[in-house]
């Protein structure tokens, strides 16, 4: 990496290896645009020269911090002046800031035309502005600086700057921008969550969802994948990719999107962290995970050891082949990011992966449960719960939410083996997830899941009757992991109680502790689990109320003040229980005296604020994926009558007046007979029997009546159709005759 653009020691050892620094940083622009035919026929009072009046790489030239240090903001303050026309910022102050100067006329509008990105490898400033503006560019050095070029570094920031002006027949900017804000909007209409009893706000956050997710995704050059990160202040401050966890979790919400497109890039966030798998340096087991990852694939970890990870990657893979139907998806080869080592295939490299918790991280014998570790999933955990012995908490402790969320992935996983025709893998994936669903049932206080045993010389049990913390998340997965199947309503009833009636927003994660964090604020993460739950035990209505709380418009409504949270959001929030700063509740991870402050000086982009929606909206009919097909249950106690639709680009559903007028849709990657089964409530199911129905497909763009099978023992409606890779498999019900 000797490279003049980067002067950090790391960047300066021999070998092309991993670096945790950005040795060959992109060079990043601005550009003011002018002299197209859109800005001559409205944009009169910007002037065609002298489009930039004034410059700067500094920051601290537009921005001052706050003079209340315990709330640290950043304050705009540029406009009071022209700029210094200077490209000398070092370190952390740079930035690329261009000023303008125009006329607004009384009643009127200016629409002020940029492009802003970085400038690939292996290409120019100009190749860029040729793709977005049209061939026909004509640079003109002039003295007017139109365009700023920015490559930062850690010692020093150069900039360079540069007149750019588009030739009178080159293709005008707000024709590429109409056309891709044209394709936007065909894509995120298709996220649908609407009704006659549901606010236009729903709908109109989801597509807003829809948009910020797809546009978090990044292109590692590193590893040659695109990758969903979390983005927030681990990305745009710590610079980290991490955790794993996070990654392939944000790219759920995608494999219900077009198969043609989002399908890519669910893939391709699978494939990134199968690429980071390599031997556990702790037993020599292939098949472990690094908690994260610095700019140029460099292991960074911040000392955590997860226990968590491995699940997480099969859920993800597991839901995308069961939803897309794509077992070919499991031939794709896997290149490792260590070059000594022999590239695999993605069924390979996940059957190492479940091997490696399996019979690496394994289980403690005084449980059955999944060994703890120092994580998992809670990165916090340990820190909160202070055991006396941690390093015995580590090695002998056990964790049932982690074990919940094993054998919820699992069980999917073996589907997905059986699928592929892997039996012998398939047996042994179902045989161990049997033991672990055994294990999770076993430890129930009588009321709700325990959380965490520690180890017999930490004490045992935490989140049990003796402390009286109920976890929310690890609930949710015991619910989705059908550990006990008699106990779901009254589990469902104590979650309501004790975690979401205190809320105004989300659910709280706990009840008992000081209201912050991924420990007892309201948490994305863990409330997307509890959306599923919901929605997987057929409390329909539940669910979608959970699912509103949890979005932007319920938090900028309880919290009109907190400017974050309204377009974006943190990991979490700070929840009412803030009793000893309650000014902070609704607010980032921080409060008064806190030494946490990454959270809150960066508040925004987390991508799980757009991941729990967003895949929350197919959750809420406990949409499940198996090997025949899709399961729905639209279990809607209240407003039975009233239209509304849930869908996605892959599967949907609508109800319309009467009591089984329905329809939906299903449209994998993969053509094939796929069953549908539609679980309803009673009252539905009988009313569906009583007035009769006629069931229509769509298949191929062919219509034909078939009759539907009613299963009186869970209240189903079931049938097969063929859907192809055009227009999918639709379908239609209709009463036959009035219902009374």
């Amino acid at each position: 990496c000797d490279t003049p653009r980067n002067t950090a020691p790391s960047c300066d050892r021999a070998g092309a290896g991993p670096t945790f620094e950005e040795c060959h940083p992109p060079k990043t622009f601005v550009v003011a645009l002018a002299n197209h035919p859109y800005n001559s026929q409205h944009n009169a009072h910007v002037p065609s020269q002298g489009l930039v009046s004034s410059f700067t790489t500094s920051a601290k030239e537009v921005f001052a911090n706050s003079a209340n240090q315990s709330r640290p903001a950043r304050v705009p303050t540029g406009a009071t002046g022209p700029l210094s026309n200077s490209t000398t910022a070092t370190g952390a102050d740079t930035t690329i800031v261009l000023q303008r100067t125009f006329v607004l006329p009384a009643a009127g509008s200016v629409t002020l035309q940029f492009l802003s990105g970085y400038v690939p490898s292996n290409s120019t400033l100009r190749d860029v502005l040729a793709k977005y503006n049209g061939d026909q560019i004509r640079r003109r050095h002039r003295n007017t600086t139109i365009a700023a070029h920015h490559e930062p570094r850690e010692s020093v920031a150069h900039a360079t700057h540069e007149s750019a002006r588009l030739g009178s027949q080159a293709a005008s900017v707000p024709s590429v921008w109409n056309a891709s804000s044209e394709r936007w909007r065909a894509y995120i209409s298709q996220f649908q969550l609407a009704g006659d009893t549901i606010g236009p706000h729903v709908s109109r956050e989801m597509q807003w969802h829809a948009y910020n997710l797809r546009a978090g995704l990044t292109f590692s050059t590193f590893r040659g994948l695109h990758v969903l990160s979390q983005g927030g202040n681990y990305m745009y401050q710590g610079g980290l990719q991490g955790a794993a966890r996070d990654a392939v979790s944000h790219v759920l919400p995608l494999l219900y999107g077009r198969a043609a497109d989002d399908a890519r890039y669910v893939r391709e966030g699978v494939k990134y962290t199968l690429s980071q798998v390599r031997d556990d340096p702790r037993t020599g087991v292939p098949g472990w995970i690094p908690w994260g990852e610095g700019a140029n694939g460099e292991e960074d970890s911040l000392g955590f050891w997860p226990s968590d990870l491995e699940n997480y990657l099969l859920l993800t893979a597991s839901q995308y082949v069961l939803a897309q139907r794509d077992v070919a998806f499991l031939n794709d080869t896997v290149k490792p990011s260590n070059a000594t080592e022999s590239a695999t295939t993605v069924g390979d490299a996940l059957w190492s992966c479940f091997m490696h918790i399996k019979t690496s991280t394994g289980v403690q014998p005084s449980t059955g449960l999944i060994t703890l570790l120092n994580v998992d999933h809670n990165d916090g955990l340990l820190s909160h719960l202070k055991p006396p012995n941690r390093s015995a908490a580590q090695w002998t402790g056990s964790s049932v939410m982690n074990s919940a969320l094993g054998v919820y992935a699992y069980a999917q996983y073996a589907d997905v083996l059986r699928l592929a025709g892997m039996s012998d893998r398939a047996a042994v994936v179902e045989a161990w997830t049997a033991q672990l669903r055994g294990a999770v049932a076993a430890a129930w206080t009588g009321e709700y899941y325990k959380r965490v045993h520690l180890g017999a010389a930490n004490g045992g049990w935490r989140g049990d009757e003796r402390d009286g913390t109920m976890w929310t998340e690890t609930q949710a997965w015991a619910l989705l992991a059908n550990a006990a199947p008699n106990r779901t309503q009254a589990l469902l009833a104590r979650l309501d109680a004790h975690v979401r009636r205190l809320s105004p927003v989300g659910a709280l994660n706990t009840a008992t502790y000081h209201g912050t964090g991924d420990y007892a604020g309201v948490w994305w993460c863990g409330n997307t689990a509890l959306v599923a739950a919901m929605g997987a035990a057929g409390a329909a209505d539940t669910a979608l109320q959970e699912l509103e709380k949890n979005l932007f418009a319920t938090h900028a409504t309880v919290y009109p003040d907190i400017w974050f949270g309204v377009w974006s959001g943190p990991d979490t929030f700070n929840s009412v229980l803030m009793a000893a700063d309650p000014e902070w509740a609704g607010r980032a991870e921080h409060y008064a005296g806190s030494t946490r402050t990454l959270a809150i000086t960066f508040p925004v982009m987390n991508m799980w604020s757009h991941t729990m929606p967003l895949y929350s909206i197919m959750s809420v009919l406990g949409t499940t994926f198996t090997r025949r097909g899709v399961v729905l249950r639209p279990k809607f106690e209240n407003d039975t009558s009233a239209a509304l639709v849930i869908g996605t680009p892959l599967v949907g559903w609508q109800r319309r007046q009467g009591c089984c007028a329905q329809s939906g849709w299903y449209h994998p990657a993969v053509a094939g007979t796929y069953v549908i089964e539609l679980q309803l409530t009673r009252a539905t199911w009988q009313c569906c029997r009583r007035v009769g129905t006629t069931l229509t497909l769509v298949e191929r763009g062919m219509r034909r009546v078939v009759q539907p099978t009613f299963n009186a023992t869970v209240f189903s409606v079931s049938f097969s159709g063929t859907a192809d890779t055009n227009t999918g498999l639709g379908w239609n019900f209709t009463s036959r005759s009035s219902p009374h």
